[in-house]
């Protein structure tokens, strides 16, 4: 099969210019570092991890908002990367995204049926009798009333507001959609509404998801393959037919869904080592030069084992462990994690 998304070492440096007294110095950000994986039809490959691991800047650069440093990004075959927004436009009904503030992109001095209007237009529907057909049908697919047409951005609730984003871009028919954290921030039962209609769109329409989200109960739920990042780095990429064993390998994998275990369990609270948890904050992220391993300050599996000059020295590759299972450690190994279910 033919992936449709094929991201190939992938890199986005951003550079901030700014003055020291009478000096101009640059600071450079590394905010995606030599990411790769696949996407196949039909898959929806969930990618997680904390705060400022990457996960949107890559969303924006699977879109060709932005533009990577160094890499390649292939969409149904057409590599986009070199490509202007010109030429790029033919491939924009193809692949679109919902974005995680949803009147971010809503005009406050347009209704939402202006809104809907713009985009059915923009699919080339003219007919204003069909313009209107397609805005109902629209409203019947995300499970909103006709009344919302009226209102404005302002007197739409959050949910509301991800639904009509979502309409604006089923408008175009996309094949492939980017969902940059689609529930968050939504109370549980709209959360959990939301979810059962973007699987339920994904099953009728064939449509291709490439989920972003900090919340790995979410991706645990809806995810093909879970893409698992940190600092910039993809660390561990795991197929849905591993997740039921006890097969994450990367410490920081087994973090997370040690995490999640103990808050699906209805946990008071969460602890962490605080030494650990200082070194987190404190520990320099290594720069693009930098030949070592980014999570090592704080890896439990690094002290445990006598803190090898490996880690420091080197840094790993994303090595393949099982069928489309690939690790970034230098001693990936099967820990005991039990699996918590989501479902």
């Amino acid at each position: 099969m033919i992936p449709v998304i094929e991201i190939n070492n992938i890199s986005k440096i951003f550079v901030q210019k700014f003055r020291d007294g009478f000096k101009k110095k640059i600071k450079r950000h590394v905010a995606l570092r030599d990411v790769n994986f696949q996407v196949f039809p039909g898959e929806v490959v969930g990618i997680v991890g904390e705060s400022g691991s990457g996960k949107t800047t890559l969303g924006k650069i699977v879109v060709h908002l932005l533009a990577p440093s160094t890499g390649s990004v292939y969409v149904k075959g057409t590599e986009i990367t070199r490509l202007t927004q010109r030429q790029f436009r033919p491939l924009r009904r193809t692949i679109q995204m919902v974005f995680q503030n949803p009147y971010a992109s809503l005009n406050p001095r347009m209704n939402i049926r202006e809104h809907l209007v713009e985009a059915v237009r923009l699919s080339g529907i003219r007919d204003k009798a069909a313009v209107d057909r397609k805005i109902h049908l629209l409203l019947e697919q995300v499970q909103l009333s006709p009344t919302i047409l009226r209102q404005y951005p302002n007197q739409i609730s959050g949910g509301e507001g991800r639904r009509i984003g979502l309409a604006r871009v089923l408008a175009l028919n996309p094949e492939i959609i980017v969902l940059d954290e689609p529930v968050a921030s939504l109370d549980l039962s709209i959360k959990g509404e939301l979810i059962a209609l973007l699987l339920k769109l994904q099953e009728k329409r064939q449509l291709t998801y490439l989920w972003i989200s900090h919340d790995i109960q979410v991706i645990h739920r809806v995810a093909d393959v879970i893409v698992v990042m940190f600092s910039g780095e993809v660390v561990e990429i795991i197929p849905v037919g591993e997740r039921s064993t006890d097969v994450y390998q990367h410490p920081y994998t087994e973090i997370l869904f040690q995490t999640a275990q103990k808050l699906q369990s209805g946990q008071a609270e969460v602890t962490f080592d605080s030494e650990m948890y200082q070194r987190l904050f404190t520990a320099a992220i290594a720069d693009e030069n930098e030949k070592q391993c980014v999570y090592y300050p704080y890896c439990t599996r690094y002290f445990r084992a006598g803190k090898p000059q490996i880690c420091q020295m080197a840094r790993p590759e994303l090595k393949q462990v099982g069928p489309r299972h690939f690790v970034r450690c230098h001693f990936p190994w099967k820990e005991k994690v039990k699996v918590p279910d989501y479902a």
